[in-house]
């Protein structure tokens, strides 16, 4: 095998590919303005900023029920209610009976709730998880990159053949 051959036709097709400005915005641009669109199109407007699951919602700590911004959910279930103040889905938890809340070490929204939390009622105790935020964006990028790999894949070789063959 010659390796001047195999260098000198992946420059040229790399050169090729660079000039064929279609081909340049169909794979380079188009997931770039895919991208932007959904993050656009999911951008949350919401003016509550925080949320709290409540497990055993009736109990004493009224005042901090009645906090601005702050978006109370009632929770069935603890465990699966831990592994979302884990994931980042829940700024907080709290066990009005037994006078506990749970928050990630990492998130700043627990935090600021917490000190919230403990400026109305300082009974409560603090049980800290950890987990690490899962982005909208970090599963989106991989998914169109890899769909962007995928039609090249497939439409990119027929494209070139085809276009082979007419020049």
């Amino acid at each position: 095998m010659n390796w001047q051959r195999l260098i000198a036709v992946l420059v040229a097709r790399n050169y090729e590919f660079l000039r064929d400005r279609s081909a340049l915005g169909w794979n380079i641009l188009l997931p770039v303005l895919i991208v932007f669109g959904f993050a656009f199109a999911f951008a949350d407007e919401q003016l509550d900023r925080y949320k709290v699951g409540v497990i055993n919602g009736k109990g004493e700590s009224a005042a901090f029920l009645q906090t601005k911004y702050v978006r109370f959910i009632p929770v069935e279930d603890a465990t699966s209610a831990i592994s979302r103040v884990e994931r980042h889905q829940l700024d907080m938890l709290l066990d009005m009976d037994k006078q506990h809340f749970w928050i990630n070490d990492t998130s700043a929204n627990g935090y600021v709730l917490e000190q919230l939390l403990l400026a109305s009622d300082n009974h409560y105790q603090k049980q800290v998880v950890t987990g690490q935020q899962v982005r909208y964006v970090d599963w989106l990028i991989p998914g169109v990159l890899g769909m962007n790999m995928m039609f090249s894949a497939l439409y990119g070789v027929g494209y070139v053949i085809v276009r082979y063959r007419k020049n």
